[in-house]
């Protein structure tokens, strides 16, 4: 058996046995997430939010009109109260005036009625018209804006409808970074109209009869409403029932109805609290979440509004720019470059109310679906929150569902689950609508922050579980890569991964990490290798048709590789070259003959009668195609035979196929026959 066979049929052994023990545990132990501490409040929490404030990690949290600010040790240091006839569903912790200070951003909405005095509408002479509907009462969605600045509770106006999403970004592109407001909410008409109207009038009236009865003697006869009849010898009794009927008359009165409308508006305001733009906007359904991204890379930004089943693209003048029908109704939406292609990602949760799914869905710019996580049937999603970090580190979606958190990670897999506990890990957390993630005590690992009904609590996980769920997260996909042939990428993974089970102290794994990289080596070595041969190839090629410039171009490229991965017989030999063509650029800098009548020495060579037919050119020209053919075969072969692994994942066939590198060995051999031929002649 080959070396390189044995050590595929053992990488998938190990990998097997790799994925075995490594996803039988999916969940954490509840000794792996602490209850560190918790918070009470009167009411039902309606806003979350955590971050940064003065330098110190803050959580805050709304309950009806109240903010509460704590510390990272859930201690209570700020209270606000905002007079106002609603409750604050948003909160958002930002610095929008630039002065190294964040402000905390409140959102509120409400349901307001409005009664309408139809006689102060149409006072006398004329009154109230007959025959004209009439808008008596008026029920809408009402919102406000607060801005909390050192302690100094300041209103935005301009905004008159239910805040769903607050913003800070530079939408414009005018490098400052502007609030985006997205509010919306249903309005309800009540319409009466004073016309003739059709009454109908109930009434009853009751009938009577006489019945003959079966008793035959006046001793039996003895019912309720019997009497006997001494002229007949019978027995009667008197029989009642109730009849009814409707009376039809028409007069003037009151006929009423409804309509109803839902409107959605966005507005723009500069950090100073001045009104940019407002767009308002008439849809199917309120707006429920949004965020802000550039997808298209253009100057100015877009807002991604869920809707309804619908997502929105607003350009910043707030005109649609495209929108996407999804499975459900949107209840959370956030934007992030998920798979790393440059562009960023529309990632929302969604429920089907008729068919009872739910789930998250990711779509990308164009409206593409990328991946779909769903929940079992009839569960819903009370909470979603998205992880957004920088290209190092794998991308989390968090969610609560049924009072279970799920975390998927950016491919649309779960990586783990976990039920909260409280009271010493003995009762079970209910009715979860919030949850937040960040990291507190800046220990380098993250707190789960949720909270249900009345009551914030904060969840630390331990480091040794996310260190290990991470180490064998970088495994996985360093094995992905390696199965189709992306060394380079395997190799940075399994080297995170490698890390970690270092810091772990999991010597299996780390034995595992090296005899695999080790194998990646050995492989990049030989791409590597080949790839300094083929410029060595190419600076022969240029040499035998006297382009010395060329030729040293491609001498020093081959140099630099075979230094890199220490072939000494590679660099003696391009250094050999090269000192041959620096000679002979010297002799023809002294040379002072015509064009015409000059002849070059070459090594080994005598005088060429002609370059197009003499045994050198004719290598060359061999050489260059074989060069470019293998240039072509490779760049073909490669992406074909990787998306077939990609698509198939048959361990067997990736066993019984050849390495790609004997093949690019093979053709290699070619060139090497010609390379030798030229160094002859």
């Amino acid at each position: 058996m080959s070396k390189n066979k044995f050590i595929s049929i053992s990488v998938f052994f190990i990998v097997i046995s790799f994925l075995i023990t490594s996803y039988a545990q999916i969940s954490p132990r509840d000794e792996d997430i602490n209850l560190t501490w918790s918070y009470s409040v009167n009411d039902d929490i309606t806003a979350l939010a955590s971050g940064r404030m003065n330098n110190d990690s803050v959580v805050i949290i709304a309950s009806g009109k109240n903010l509460y600010i704590l510390n990272k040790d859930g201690n209570l240091t700020e209270q606000y109260t905002i007079q106002t006839p609603g409750k604050i569903y948003v909160v958002k912790i930002a610095n929008i005036d630039e002065d190294n200070e964040s402000e905390i951003l409140l959102g509120l909405g409400w349901m307001e009625t409005e009664e309408i005095d139809l006689n102060k509408a149409y006072p006398p002479p004329d009154g109230i018209p007959e025959e004209k509907d009439l808008l008596y009462k008026v029920l809408k969605n009402k919102g406000s804006f607060y801005v909390i600045d050192n302690g100094k509770i300041n209103k935005w106006d301009e905004i008159d409808q239910w805040v769903r999403s607050i913003i800070v970004s530079d939408i414009n592109g005018d490098d400052k970074d502007e609030v985006i407001i997205v509010s919306g909410g249903y309005i309800n008409n009540y319409f009466k109209k004073y016309t003739s109207i059709v009454y109908r009038h109930r009434y009853c009236w009751t009938e009577w009869d006489i019945k003959y009865t079966d008793y035959d003697t006046e001793a039996e006869c003895t019912c309720d409403g019997c009497f006997w009849d001494n002229l007949t010898g019978n027995c009667y009794q008197n029989v009642t029932w109730k009849e009814c009927d409707w009376n039809e008359t028409t007069g003037k009165g009151w006929n009423f109805s409804e309509s109803s409308s839902v409107n959605g508006s966005i507005a723009i305001f500069d950090r100073s609290g001045e009104l940019l733009s407002k767009s308002n906007m008439t849809v199917s359904r309120e707006f429920w979440s949004a965020d802000v991204s550039n997808l298209y890379h253009d100057r100015d930004e877009e807002i991604i509004v869920g809707s309804g089943n619908k997502i929105y693209v607003f350009t910043s003048n707030g005109s649609i720019h495209a929108s996407y029908d999804v499975l459900g109704d949107v209840n959370n939406i956030y934007t992030s470059d998920i798979n790393n292609d440059e562009n960023d990602d529309i990632i929302f949760s969604f429920r089907n109310s008729s068919s009872g799914i739910s789930g998250i869905e990711v779509i990308n710019r164009d409206g593409k679906k990328l991946w779909e996580y769903r929940m079992k049937p009839e569960s819903c999603i009370s909470a979603m929150y998205m992880k957004t970090l920088d290209r190092d580190v794998i991308n989390e979606v968090l969610l609560i569902s049924d009072d279970i958190l799920y975390v998927i990670d950016d491919r649309g897999q779960l990586s783990w689950s976990y039920r909260f506990k409280y009271n010493n890990n003995k009762l079970l957390l209910r009715n979860i609508n919030k949850i937040f993630s960040i990291d507190l005590d800046d220990d380098g690992y993250e707190n789960l922050i949720v909270a249900s009904n009345g009551v914030i609590y904060n969840y630390e996980i331990i480091g040794t579980f996310i260190e290990r769920r991470s180490a064998d997260r970088y495994y996985a996909l360093g094995m992905e890569a390696y199965e189709l042939y992306r060394y380079q990428e395997a190799k940075n993974y399994l080297e995170r991964a490698r890390q970690l089970y270092l810091e772990l102290n999991q010597s299996d794994r780390v034995l595992e990490c090296d005899s695999l990289l080790e194998d990646i080596n050995e492989k990049l070595t030989g791409n590597r290798r080949i790839e300094a041969d083929s410029q060595y190839a190419k600076a022969l090629t240029h040499y035998s048709v006297r382009d010395y410039e060329s030729a040293k171009k491609y001498l020093q490229s081959a140099r630099e590789i075979y230094t890199e991965i220490g072939d000494s017989d590679g660099i003696l030999r391009c250094d050999s070259l090269m000192n041959t063509i620096d000679e002979l650029l010297k002799k023809s800098s002294t040379t002072t003959t015509s064009i015409t009548t000059t002849t070059t020495t070459l090594p080994r060579g005598s005088n060429t009668p002609s370059l197009l037919f003499d045994p050198i050119t004719i290598v060359s020209l061999v050489a260059i195609i074989l060069v470019v053919i293998f240039a072509i075969f490779r760049r073909r072969r490669a992406p074909i035979s990787r998306e077939e692994e990609g698509r198939k994942k048959d361990k067997r066939e990736l066993e019984e196929e050849k390495p790609e590198e004997e093949g690019l060995m093979r053709d290699w051999k070619t060139l090497k026959e010609q390379w030798k031929k030229l160094e002859e002649l």
